[in-house]
């Protein structure tokens, strides 16, 4: 036997469209196997080499054309040959999406039954309810063409029909009572694939009838059904395999019937004789209101009752849940749910209950069970006295923009606080809903689309709530992915304390005065952060390592005076309001200018670490034959809203917000923070690494610790200012134990001492 086989099964290998790129192998078992088009030719466009792929970009074809060829695989010692077809469709074609093959692993061979039957298998019982879509789509837009289907040849069982919209549907009438033991002529029809006898005698031995035999016989229904646009039609052709329940006794010569017209592989490997249940009412119960009588059909279809009644029972095991109001009952016999819903508070409450409805055979007893999960609402006695504010549409976000959006509703009778709760669809991947209604984070980097989801606004004591649909869209901002670069103070456990205390004291920072109090891009900050890019190309933590080798080496800087700013929309009007404090750092002159990023004395090269210069240390890596992508539009709204007063951006500004406050209200806050002696310089700004928010090789915020060493090393560091247009650099120890004051002079580059005398080369 030749250990060279064919894996890929012959006939139709693939279906292309015209003008896309596509690509298939075909593949065979072997040692050192390749391949080559022996006859035939492939559709124009593809080309075939030695490994066994087609490939290229089919021509353009005015109808669904089709390709006869032969492959030939060849190992060391053997070769073998199989036919293959390939089918390319014309752009605006109709293509099926719903196919009946499924191979048979016993024999290799196809089946093309429907799988309509209960849980997907490939056999319909008489008397079932059918509920099937066929499924074709137009190649090119779907949302261009509407699909009409009809059947076009052959029949359905008896019982069914197709909708124009695709889906068989209906009961099953079948006459499975034939049997194929007399009559080698007579027929079902005159097709082939149907052709069973209809004389229901059994002949004994000496050829007297003895009994009739009433075992069904399955049957096959052949037929075709066309999709059409009103331009491209397009026809498959399906079976469907009915039988009865019957034929899976064990004494049923049907149970192995001929292998040519049902593999046993579309058997599962449990069945029953007796025909299940089948649950035909919706699984959502709907509305209901307390206080009433209530009467709720939860029963199945009973296919055969003459052979046993169906019982009803609730699931209650440790991985169901069933939560059914209490005064509510299930009748056993007639699955209905009845009883009397006392009064509730709430608004509305969602049940869930899991039923089973098992048939039994009067006979045997044997029996057979299908379970279903419904979902009741119970609405309290008293309408909401909730109503929405806002609107179901909600408008758009950018991606990587900090979101201002929130849903509102209001307590008509009372003023009760109001809690959302997201109950269907979903948001943007980086975006949640919180508690207070507001929609918190930023929508991710390539997470454009149109979002649906349900908010549930209900009262903080569970007397009334109400929902509402909403439709979100998010625009992508800017064709760069960007993060954020950030430092932080590394205070003692002490200093940490003390700081806590002071941000977390709610007669200080009071929710009440708080813009989006549970949102973590505003509301109140509880942990310090300095950004030193708020939008920075993302890249990999490897890339921004390489910028700390220069301008970056520990370093202190120290808190300033509590400042306030706005922040306003397009037409002026103010959004928020955030209280900061202002980041003072020692290599800054009076004049608001920086030391220069990289000066010399005695031979010496040093790069000043200021915020300046570590910035401009960012913002000039190379990526190719570019600087690195920074977004001026990522900086937050305040710094971009121009001030009145002497602070008047929009630019960068070094501060850390406290808290972001609603309009009008920072002042309040401001005054809290001075009426509470909370003392600044009492805390440390030590600073000895970057903090990259996200990157392309880390979702999470990651340390990258300074790699230059510390510049007080070579001279030693005093921060302070010294005059209008200096700065310190630090301290010169090397004349003996004593220290002079060294500063630095902007305008003329020079160093100099503490008397202003230049220091000399040597």
């Amino acid at each position: 036997m030749t250990s060279l086989q064919w894996i890929t099964p012959s006939g139709n290998l693939f279906t292309a469209v015209e003008s896309i790129n596509t690509s298939v192998a075909v593949v065979a078992s072997g040692t050192s196997v390749s391949y080559s088009l022996l006859s035939g030719s492939l559709p124009p466009g593809l080309v075939f080499d030695s490994t066994g792929v087609i490939s290229g970009i089919p021509n353009n074809v005015f109808v669904p054309t089709t390709s006869t060829f032969v492959i030939r695989a060849t190992d060391t010692i053997n070769v073998i040959d199989r036919i293959f077809k390939a089918t390319i469709l014309n752009n605006g074609s109709i293509q099926w999406i719903t196919t009946a093959s499924v191979i048979s692993t016993s024999t290799n061979t196809f089946s093309t039954f429907l799988p309509a039957g209960y849980n997907g298998v490939q056999y319909v019982f008489n008397h079932q309810w059918i509920n099937y879509p066929l499924i074709a789509t137009p190649i090119g837009d779907p949302s261009t063409a509407t699909i009409t289907y009809y059947v076009s040849k052959g029949k359905l069982p008896p019982g069914l029909s197709l909708s124009s919209t695709g889906t068989i549907s209906g009961f099953v009438t079948d006459d499975l009572t034939f049997n194929g033991f007399a009559s080698s002529t007579g027929g079902y029809d005159t097709e082939a694939f149907d052709g069973y006898s209809y004389d229901p005698a059994v002949l004994s031995f000496y050829g007297t009838l003895t009994q009739v035999q009433l075992v069904s016989v399955p049957k096959i229904y052949q037929f075709s059904v066309s999709a059409t646009d009103g331009y491209s039609t397009s026809t498959n052709k399906f079976e469907m395999f009915v039988a009865s329940p019957d034929m899976f006794r064990a004494d049923s010569e049907y149970l192995t019937f001929n292998n040519s017209i049902i593999s046993t592989d579309i058997l599962p490997t449990t069945v029953s004789y007796l025909e299940l249940p089948q649950f035909l009412n919706n699984s959502d119960l709907g509305i209901v209101r307390a206080g009433k009588n209530t009467d709720l059909d939860v029963s199945s279809y009973n296919a055969d009752p003459l052979e046993g009644a169906i019982t009803y029972s609730l699931i209650t095991t440790t991985n169901i849940l069933t939560w059914l109001p209490a005064d509510l009952k299930l009748d056993s016999t007639s699955g209905h749910i009845y009883g009397y819903i006392e009064f509730q508070p709430a608004y509305s409450k969602t049940y869930t209950l899991t039923v089973a409805a098992t048939k039994a055979d009067y006979l045997t007893t044997a029996t057979a069970t299908v379970t279903n999960t419904f979902t009741l609402i119970v609405q309290g006695d008293v309408y909401s006295s909730i109503e929405w504010i806002t609107e179901g549409n909600l408008g758009s976000v950018e991606t990587q923009i900090a979101s201002n959006l929130y849903v509102k509703a209001k307590e008509i009778s009372a003023d009760f606080n109001i809690n959302y709760q997201l109950t269907g669809g979903s948001l943007p991947t980086g975006l949640t809903l919180k508690q207070d209604g507001s929609i918190s984070g930023s929508a991710m980097y390539n997470s454009t689309g149109t979002y649906t989801f349900t908010v549930l606004a209900s009262d903080i004591y569970g007397l009334s709530a109400v929902s509402r649909d909403f439709v979100l869209s998010v625009t992508q901002s800017t064709s760069t992915e960007f993060t954020s670069v950030y430092i932080k103070p590394f205070m003692s456990l002490n200093q940490r304390q003390y700081f806590q205390d002071f941000i977390t004291n709610t007669k200080i920072f009071n929710p009440g005065l708080i813009y989006r109090y549970f949102d973590t891009n505003f509301g109140v900050q509880n942990s310090m952060k300095l950004y030193l890019e708020f939008g920075i190309q993302s890249l990999t933590l490897d890339f921004y390592t390489t910028a700390l080798f220069q301008n970056f080496y520990p370093t202190t800087l120290y808190f300033g005076d509590v400042g306030v700013a706005v922040a306003k929309d397009n037409t002026g009007e103010i959004i928020y309001e955030v209280v900061y404090v202002n980041i003072v750092d020692p290599q800054m002159t009076n004049k608001g200018t920086t030391v220069n990023s990289v000066f010399s004395q005695n031979d010496t090269v040093y790069y000043p670490a200021s915020i300046a210069n570590m910035r401009k240390q960012l913002e000039t890596l190379v990526i190719g034959y570019n600087y690195v992508g920074v977004s001026e539009y990522s900086l937050p709204l305040f710094m971009r809203t121009p001030q009145t007063g002497e602070y008047a951006p929009p630019e960068y500004i070094p501060v850390i917000p406290l808290c972001y406050t609603l309009p009008g209200q920072s002042s309040k806050i401001v005054d809290r923070i001075k009426l509470s002696g909370f003392d600044f310089s009492k805390l440390n700004f030590e600073v000895d690494r970057i903090i990259v928010s996200s990157s392309q090789d880390n979702a999470t915020d990651k340390y990258l610790i300074f790699k230059q060493l510390d510049i007080s090393e070579q001279i030693p560091e005093s921060f302070e200012l010294f005059g209008p247009d200096s700065v310190l650099v630090g301290l010169d120890s090397s004349q003996g134990n004593s220290e002079s004051i060294l500063t630095f002079d902007l305008d003329n580059s020079i160093l100099t001492d503490e008397n202003d005398v230049p220091l000399q080369d040597n």
